[in-house]
Formats: structure tokens, C-alpha cells, sequence
């Protein structure tokens, strides 16, 4: 237990409660948290001047929250999470106001008025999903079930109704996991090895294996998927509250009695990014694998696979990584909807708190003004950044960069894998010349390239390949003379378009 209450947090920005007698409450002007096991116990403060936290999670602890405290964290921007044993939100502290964009949500149901609106959200929410876990697939090097994701996101995208968008999503979730079965494994400390049960060793469905049914895991890879779910709906709650959309406002899942149906709608965004941290920690991808102890789980009488400190806390401290994605897609969403209104109505943009969108462990601090070295009376005018009415909008997968018929016309003039390079040959083409294309002709810097379309280091690498045997000098000319290319460098504000 000196373990867990003495450990840093991995995102400073999130601070994790658990443990028995746990308070939190305020006290001359700061907010004071204290939480712990026994002797094993740690007392943190916060004044109000304390502008970097953005989230307190209170992991199935036992204690007490003073109105206060409540009052504290409403005040000065910090989102309270209350998570039982399962990681299930309990409660999550942040409303929204805006009744004219809730009903525009409502509206977007099926047989609502704005219903055309719902299913092009629909399409987006599926079209990142399906990219993002072909992207896992390609890093295992399961290029076929790679392809037949790609395969159900082109039907998907050719649908006409939520139904058949569901039934196509359903066919990649069987590639998809289908593809893990005998891949992915536990990697268990030498000592533990030999103290878990067999069925703890390897992945093999994501179903219970005891009853058959989808709901409960009963091993540790499912837990770990499962608990981050959880984690993350709650983060697809405040995504929502963050731009005035109501959780519960459904258009992929359906309306249910106590569920967030829309939160779970925003969650299949940001399920391929919790898998990838899974497959990181199982070192099944880039090789970095974390060895587990069997004190780290706990099996229930029914035979539910459990997850315990300090595990919970790592996986907790994650949050704002899915909060910093979701931030710029929830807020694309709403805006359609507002839209969709025609009236004048005001969507927050989350994506300005520049804490919450800094990466966790960049280590960079805030680079000081060089007007304060100026003389005061200078007659030197510095000039001044240009004022942008909105950021260049990043796209999310390779089809929205290089469509079907794009790539139809310029695949075979693409240079065929090196045989002795078996990377080379899981690579996905489509996807280098879609990072190509962002990062030559729309210039998105390189560091902005979503993992769904192509790491920017292989990018760069075969464009310098393509670069010196003329290919991508070839291919220029049909790249930016092609409509939808010419649309999205309107969009960037590039020249030429």
C-alpha cells in the first residue's frame, strides 16, 4: 500500500482518490483531499490559484464530500468523477445550459426532423472507430483483417440508415477482435506465472466465459479494456456538458432507461485509443510491454476478473488523453446540429483551455514574452500574428484525404514493397500517401498527423524514398488536380486550391 498512496501521478493534471476514510473538503480557502488505507495515508492541498488540475477521480473510495468542495471545484474549473469498484460513473459534477441545442440533438434521433443530421454523425463516429482499430491492426501486423474493417467503413459509409450502419460496424467488430484471439497475451512477472489461472494467460473473446454474455470480464485483458471504457465514458459526459449537448440524447445507441446513450456514442471514438494503450501495456505493439502481478487482480466468487491499486490509478491518470481527443470531435458534432437549428446559437469550444489539451509529459514549460526584455519606448513594431476565424481542420482518416476513386488512379504508380522488408510489406499505402498528402500539400505539421492515418516517421520516410526516385513529383499533379484534394486545401487556405 506504501506503494500506491506514495507514487506520482503520471498526468499531474489528474489527481486520483481511493482508499477508506477518504474526505474531501474545504479548508482555510484551499481544497483538501485526503485519502489512504490505514497508516498508509497522504493528505494533498490545492488553493485557489491552482489552475492545472482538471480532474479529481475518486476510484470507489469510502469516505466523505463536503457541498463545499463541490462548490470548490465548480469555481475554479476541476471536474469531479465518482467511479465504483467496476469504474461505472456514479456521479460526474459538470451541466450544460443550452436548451435550443439538447432539442436539436433530440431532433436528430431516428424519424426526428433532423434525422439526415444524426446519421452523418453517425457515419463519423464509425468512420474514426473503424480507422482507428484497422490503424491497431496494421501495428500488429494483421494487414487482412485490416482490410476488411477498410472494407465495412466504405459500406458504412455508402449507407442509408442507422440499422445498417450498426450491421456493418457489427462485421468489423469480428475481424477486429477476431484478429486478437492468439495474438495478444498477458505478460506476467516469472514468479506470477505460474499462479494465475490458464484463461489469465491469453486473450481469447470478449466474452464472459462463464456465461457466454458480453457483459463481465473474466480475464485481465478485458478487465483492463473494460475499466478504461468506464474511465473514458465518463470523460465522453463531460465532453458533452463541455459544449451544452445533452449525454443521454442518443443516435447510434439507442434510448435507454439510466444510460448516457450518446456519451456511449462519443465513446466508440475513443475506443481504438484505449485499446492501443492496452496493447502498449501487453507490449503486443512498439514492443514496450509492462510485466503484471497477480496482486494486481482479484477473481469474484462468480468468477469476474477484477483490477486493483496501483493498476486502477495508472489507467485512471489516462483520462485526459481521451479527453483532449474527444474535445475537438464533440464540438464538430455540435456544431452541425446548431446548424441544423438555423438560429444563432453559441457552441463553447473546449479546445481553447490550453492546460487540458497540452500533452501530460511534454515537460515544456510556457516560453516567457520577449516584449518584457524590450525598452519600453522602442520604436520597433514587432509584428502581430495573423487573427484566424478557425483552426485548419485536421482530417481524421485516410479516406477523408485520399477517396476511393483518388486512389484507384494513383495506387499503381506507388512504388511495391521491398520483399526483404517484411514491414514494408504490412504497410498500408493508402495511408502513407494520405500522410503524404497532409503534410506536403495541405501543410498539417507532422506532429498534428492522427495515428489513424499514418505514423508521421514512416511518412516521412517513404517520402523521402518517393521524393529521390521521382514518384511523388509524378504524383503531384493528380493529387492537387483532383476535387476533394482542391476542396481541402480551400479549406487550409492553401495556395493553388
Amino acid at each position: 500500500m506504501a506503494d500506491v498512496y506514495r507514487r506520482e501521478s503520471t498526468d499531474p493534471r489528474v489527481i486520483v482518490v481511493d482508499g477508506y476514510g477518504a474526505t474531501i473538503n474545504v479548508r482555510n480557502g484551499h481544497l483538501v483531499i485526503s485519502d489512504g488505507i490505514g497508516p498508509h495515508r497522504r493528505t494533498r492541498q490545492l488553493p485557489k490559484v491552482e489552475r492545472n488540475v482538471r480532474r479529481i477521480l475518486v476510484l470507489n473510495a469510502r469516505g466523505s464530500l463536503t457541498f463545499d468542495a463541490v462548490q470548490w471545484c465548480k469555481d475554479v474549473g476541476i471536474s469531479l468523477v465518482y467511479t465504483d469498484s467496476t469504474g461505472e460513473v456514479l456521479l460526474c459534477s459538470d451541466t450544460g445550459n443550452d436548451a435550443r441545442l439538447r432539442r436539436a440533438q433530440a431532433f436528430a434521433g431516428q424519424d426526428g426532423p433532423y434525422e439526415s443530421v444524426g446519421l452523418d454523425i453517425v457515419k463519423r463516429i464509425l468512420s474514426r472507430k473503424l480507422s482507428g482499430q484497422a490503424a491497431n491492426l496494421r501495428a500488429m501486423g494483421h494487414e487482412k483483417a485490416a482490410r476488411e474493417i477498410d472494407s465495412c467503413a466504405v459500406r458504412i459509409e455508402e449507407s442509408d440508415t442507422v440499422d445498417l450502419c450498426r450491421s456493418w460496424e457489427g462485421a468489423a467488430a469480428s475481424a477486429y477482435w477476431g484478429a486478437w484471439t492468439g495474438t495478444v497475451a498477458m505478460p506476467w512477472k516469472d514468479a506470477d506465472a505460474e499462479k494465475v489461472p490458464a484463461h489469465w494467460t491469453v486473450y481469447v473473446s470478449r466474452a464472459n466465459l462463464t456465461s457466454g454474455k458480453a457483459r463481465g470480464a473474466t480475464d485481465p485483458v478485458n478487465a483492463m479494456l473494460n475499466y478504461c471504457y468506464r474511465l473514458a465514458e465518463a470523460e465522453c459526459v463531460l465532453a458533452c456538458h463541455s459544449v451544452g449537448l445533452d449525454p443521454a440524447f442518443g443516435m447510434l445507441h439507442l434510448d435507454k432507461d439510466s444510460r448516457d446513450s450518446f456519451a456511449l456514442d462519443l465513446l466508440e471514438v475513443v475506443r481504438p485509443e484505449v485499446e492501443r494503450l492496452v496493447l502498449k501495456m501487453l507490449g503486443v505493439i512498439e514492443g514496450r510491454q509492462r510485466e503484471f502481478h497477480r496482486s494486481e487482480f482479484h477473481e469474484t466468487r462468480e468468477g469476474t476478473c477484477r483490477l486493483v491499486a496501483p493498476l486502477t490509478h495508472e489507467l485512471a491518470e489516462q483520462c485526459l488523453t481521451w479527453a483532449r481527443s474527444l474535445a475537438p470531435i464533440v464540438r464538430e458534432y455540435a456544431l452541425m446540429l446548431a446548424h441544423a437549428t438555423g438560429g444563432n446559437v453559441t457552441v463553447p469550444n473546449p479546445t481553447k483551455d490550453k492546460t487540458l489539451m497540452r500533452e501530460p509529459a511534454s515537460g515544456q514549460k510556457p516560453r516567457k514574452n520577449a516584449a518584457k526584455n524590450e525598452p519600453r519606448n522602442s520604436s520597433v513594431k514587432r509584428p502581430q500574428p495573423e487573427r484566424r476565424e478557425r483552426a485548419t481542420r485536421v482530417p481524421c482518416t485516410v479516406r477523408d484525404v485520399i477517396p476511393s476513386d483518388l486512389w484507384e488512379q494513383v495506387s499503381e504508380q506507388l512504388p511495391k514493397p521491398r520483399q526483404s522488408n517484411k514491414a514494408d510489406q504490412r504497410l498500408s499505402k493508402h495511408g502513407v500517401l494520405a500522410g503524404a498528402v497532409c503534410t506536403e500539400i495541405l501543410r498539417i505539421p507532422g506532429r498534428h498527423l492522427p495515428p489513424t492515418i499514418a505514423d508521421r516517421k514512416t511518412v516521412r520516410t517513404h517520402l523521402q524514398r518517393w521524393k529521390a526516385d521521382g514518384t511523388w513529383d509524378a504524383l503531384v499533379p493528380v493529387l492537387t488536380g483532383h476535387p476533394h484534394v482542391r476542396t481541402l486545401m480551400s479549406e487550409a487556405g492553401k495556395p493553388g486550391a
